[in-house]
């Protein structure tokens, strides 16, 4: 009776010593890496972060200055011809006296003639005395216009006697530009005697 009694009693310890080894085992089937991971854990959903951003050279803020700096900056007149045209300027001159005589302060006058890139004048300028005569003191382009200087001056060898009337010069001068001139000026001693233009 003792002998099963015991028998009895140790069957029932054997197998609650194996049930609690079959608890600390591993079931293959608790395995965590078939769970799929939870909505939004360790997934990348495409969207840009601000540092990127900052970083794409193709965000079209780049290349407006260089558009802007190459517009012509160079202004017209509706016809494609540039304004900032350059000034003709003076290739050849030729003056003349043709006659000398008496006259008065009143009788010193001009006449311009344009034809096309030559430019005459005919003219008479007056001197202080008979030993006075005219020459060209210069054909030069200003500000656009063609500005002729004629002045008197006294033409007198050493000792030579001069009458003391006024006297008359008159002339012929051709100046000769590279390109048309739109306007002529003729100043005599200084004075403007003429204008054409």
């Amino acid at each position: 009776m003792k002998r099963r009694t015991l028998l009895g009693a140790g069957g029932t310890a054997l197998a609650f010593a194996l049930a609690g080894c079959l608890d600390d085992g591993v079931d293959p089937g608790d395995d965590d890496s078939d769970v799929p991971p939870e909505e939004g854990e360790g997934e990348d959903d495409g969207a840009e972060t601000p540092d990127d951003a900052d970083d794409d050279p193709t965000d079209g803020s780049e290349g407006d200055d260089d558009t802007e700096d190459d517009e012509s900056t160079e202004s017209d007149d509706g016809n494609g011809e540039r304004e900032d045209r350059e000034d003709p300027s003076v290739v050849d001159t030729e003056f003349e006296v043709v006659s000398e005589g008496s006259g008065g302060e009143d009788d010193g006058e001009a006449r311009v003639d344009i034809d096309g890139e030559t430019v005459r004048v005919e003219g008479s300028i007056v001197g202080r005395n008979g030993c006075y005569t005219a020459r060209l003191e210069e054909a030069v382009v200003e500000d656009g216009t063609l500005v002729v200087r004629v002045e008197a001056y006294e033409d007198a060898e050493e000792g030579e006697m001069c009458t003391q009337a006024l006297v008359v010069i008159e002339y012929e001068a051709r100046v000769d530009l590279d390109g048309g001139a739109s306007a002529v000026r003729v100043e005599h001693d200084g004075e403007a005697v003429a204008s054409e233009g």
